[in-house]
């Protein structure tokens, strides 16, 4: 049976950087059995974010601004109907930049 991933926030990435440099910088000039301790429980922290960014659903994301009421972004394909056509004038002088 595979293994459900749950979605986890930049913040969680962040927090874990930082507390590893810290532990490994800072706590260990004052203790290094808790130097090792904390840094070995940011470094799985790590992990857990690194294997959350590659397993995890996108979708689980967007499920908390979904339920607000937002809608989901437009896909690139209905971006690029939307968006204008260039003048022929401005494709001609971008090729002359080249």
């Amino acid at each position: 049976m595979p293994a459900k991933v749950a979605p986890l926030k930049a913040s969680f990435m962040i927090a874990a950087i930082l507390g590893f440099l810290v532990s490994v910088m800072y706590i260990r000039k004052i203790s290094p059995s808790w130097a090792f301790a904390f840094a070995l429980l940011f470094l799985l922290m790590i992990i857990a974010a690194l294997i959350s960014m590659v397993r995890a659903p996108a979708r689980g994301q967007l499920m908390p601004k979904l339920e607000k009421g937002l809608k989901e972004e437009p896909a690139a394909e209905e971006m690029e109907k939307e968006a204008p056509e260039e003048k022929p004038a401005k494709k001609a002088a971008k090729k002359k930049k080249r």
